[in-house]
């Protein structure tokens, strides 16, 4: 288990989890300025702040099939970019978002001007998520795409989207049935 511990971390470019996991402590804020990489398993820790991106460079994130994203409750995730750029987090393996007081957050850095992310699960994708406020994301809102696999999607607040948002939640299949419990949508989601 690797951890960052002082806050206020920053890494130039790219943060690569090729093997094993990394956690980011509990309670510390970090800038990755570009993109991070998941090969293995990437815990952002209750009470922490991590910033992807930023004014020069797109921030984005990606984990790979087979591997782990866990977002654990009271955190803030921002996703940052250079002016009229989409930043974006294209899940390929498993996000795992829970809470027992404070949900986390997923935001734009700017949530009034952008840019605004893309928030994407692959086909090879699996999402589980008790407890979320999904915040100023694109037009596109949660895509989840035909064959990724939803565990759980309950208590998710869609809000302040982009304006001209047409969906918060699109889910690309054409059967099944799915549950979701608790979930709103405020008044920037037009479709849902």
């Amino acid at each position: 288990l690797e951890t960052l511990t002082a806050t206020g971390s920053i890494i130039a470019n790219t943060l690569t989890v090729t093997q094993g996991t990394f956690s980011t402590g509990a309670g510390l804020s970090h800038t990755i300025n570009q993109s991070i990489s998941v090969a293995g398993t990437f815990t952002l820790e209750s009470g922490g702040v991590l910033i992807v991106g930023s004014t020069g460079n797109i921030g984005s994130i990606t984990v790979n099939a087979s591997k782990t994203f866990n977002i654990k409750e009271d955190t803030i995730l921002k996703m940052h970019g250079p002016p009229a750029s989409t930043p974006s987090i294209t899940i390929n393996g498993t996000l795992n978002v829970y809470y027992t007081t404070i949900k986390a957050k997923i935001q734009s850095y700017d949530t009034v001007s952008g840019p605004f992310y893309s928030f994407t699960i692959g086909n090879t994708g699996t999402l589980y998520i008790e407890g979320l406020i999904f915040d100023s994301s694109n037009t596109a809102g949660m895509v989840i795409n035909a064959t990724a696999v939803i565990l759980d999607i309950d208590e998710v607040n869609f809000q302040a989207l982009q304006a001209g948002n047409v969906q918060a939640l699109y889910i690309n299949r054409t059967t099944g049935t799915y549950g979701f419990s608790a979930c709103s949508f405020d008044s920037t989601c037009t479709i849902n």
